[in-house]
């Protein structure tokens, strides 16, 4: 996967005053439009990508990603530009699908999700999300690139808490579309096209 960059934190506030002032009898004060644009960046020890993944009417695996970068900008309470990238070799399971009898281990299930099969980290390391802008909707719409592919995507469920420093988002997207197209070997497990993902960012201090 390429690069993923989406929220970043560092907290810029900005306003400007003019005040113009007459005599005492005739007093008037004219102030310019306050500017306010909010910018965070990601503190990457902090923040996580959850994702998850399911064999139709048998299992879904989850698991945890980090950010290696990220940020975001809000405007007028709409995010306005961001970005974010997440790094593959950092992918851990969090579920307990597993069977250790018959050599289904999180190690192997992590080697496997590693391997050309799914994401082939070894030649896509990372894979990124950057906003180009916000719908109609309220989604905010960007690039995901995936395995060195891009496509349109959304991000639903943004929800930003400036007084702790915290975001967060969802986006699902059809493997398929990346090249993520491996499919089980027995024709009656299937596994699923759509892969899940939960973003969840905390702001640096």
């Amino acid at each position: 996967m390429n690069k993923i960059t989406l929220f970043s934190a560092g907290v810029l506030t900005s306003a400007m005053f003019l005040v113009s002032c007459g005599n005492s009898s005739d007093q008037s004060a004219e102030t310019a439009p306050v500017v306010t644009a909010l910018e965070m960046s990601a503190d990457t020890a902090l923040s996580t990508i959850e994702w998850s993944g399911t064999l139709v009417g048998v299992y879904t695996h989850t698991g945890i990603l980090k950010l290696t970068e990220g940020s975001f900008t809000v405007d007028s309470g709409k995010v306005t530009a961001g970005s974010f990238t997440a790094a593959l070799n950092t992918m851990k399971v969090t579920d307990g699908n597993y069977d250790l009898k018959k050599g289904s281990t999180p190690e192997k299930l992590i080697g496997h999700l590693s391997s050309p099969d799914f994401f082939d980290v070894a030649t896509y390391p990372t894979a990124s999300f950057v906003v180009s802008g916000v719908n109609a909707d309220g989604k905010v719409a960007g690039k995901l690139t995936v395995r060195g592919v891009t496509n349109d995507e959304v991000l639903e469920n943004v929800v930003i808490d400036t007084a702790s420093g915290t975001a967060s988002a969802s986006l699902t997207f059809d493997r398929q579309k990346y090249g993520v197209a491996w499919a089980h070997p027995l024709k009656d497990m299937v596994l699923e096209n759509e892969i899940k993902l939960n973003v969840n960012v905390k702001a640096k201090g």
